[in-house]
């Protein structure tokens, strides 16, 4: 199975209409589009303009497909009325010699994983799930197989018995072997976060801390040294996403 992410920056005023354009328009085109199995809008829950554009799919040929067959340009055609200007401006000379900056928009940012481990019992996700929590460590060389080896025997194993956990995945960027993202689906956003702060998810993130990378841990020891705790640095990204809508294909 292989996972695309779609990350866009939207406008706060087009939000609403954003949503209602993916659930009218993309998912029934995606549904109709061979090899896809699920697509689901994710909207941040620190910045709503913040959005990803969830999807599986049978294979990484299915997804290439779909990239490069002229679909995926017809529906971001259609986005780029609710994109955010980027904090870059475009700058040129008008016929009267003066200059105009002109907002660029911020382009959509595009990541396709390799599904490395899931549930196979459960591997779409349910359309009501209500919450994903996404975890993006960067490992090590040559840290991969230890790290999903971890990840399947032992965080998985406990994840299944936190409530209102309903799925996992590990997934490998297709371009940097050496990135990863943890995916996580919940009933809902309190739930997450109170596994989050009961502390289980500290105790986990330290189990697999020898496979993160040398600035990770430096970063840690340091920080360590200055408060006596061991905070998330900034090479473990850990962020949330309200799903806004999502619907599976099999």
């Amino acid at each position: 199975m292989f996972m695309r992410l779609v990350q866009m920056k939207l406008e706060p005023e087009h939000v609403p209409a954003f949503h209602r354009n993916y659930d009218e328009k993309v998912i029934p085109l995606l549904r109709d589009t061979p090899g896809c199995l699920y697509a689901s809008l994710l909207s941040s829950t620190h910045a709503p303009g913040d959005c990803i554009s969830f999807t599986l799919w049978d294979k990484p040929q299915s997804a290439e497909h779909y990239e490069h067959g002229g679909l995926f340009d017809r529906l971001m055609d259609g986005v780029n009325e609710y994109l955010a200007p980027s904090s870059e401006w475009r700058v040129h000379l008008t016929e009267n010699l003066t200059m105009e900056y002109n907002p660029v928009p911020e382009a959509p940012r595009i990541d396709a994983y390799e599904i490395a481990l899931t549930d196979q019992d459960k591997s779409i996700p349910a359309e009501n799930a209500l919450f994903v929590r996404i975890v993006a460590p960067e490992l090590r060389p040559d840290m991969a197989p230890e790290f999903q080896h971890i990840y399947n025997t032992e965080i998985l194993p406990v994840l299944r018995g936190v409530p209102g956990f309903r799925n996992g995945y590990l997934s490998r960027n297709d371009a940097d072997h050496s990135k990863f993202l943890s995916i996580t689906l919940w009933d809902s956003g309190a739930q997450a976060a109170a596994y989050e702060s009961s502390g289980l998810f500290r105790r986990l993130t330290d189990r697999m801390k020898h496979t993160f990378s040398d600035i990770y841990q430096w970063k840690m020891q340091m920080q360590n040294e200055k408060r006596g705790q061991t905070p998330v640095a900034e090479h473990l990204s850990v962020e949330g996403y309200a799903v806004i809508t999502g619907k599976r294909f099999v």
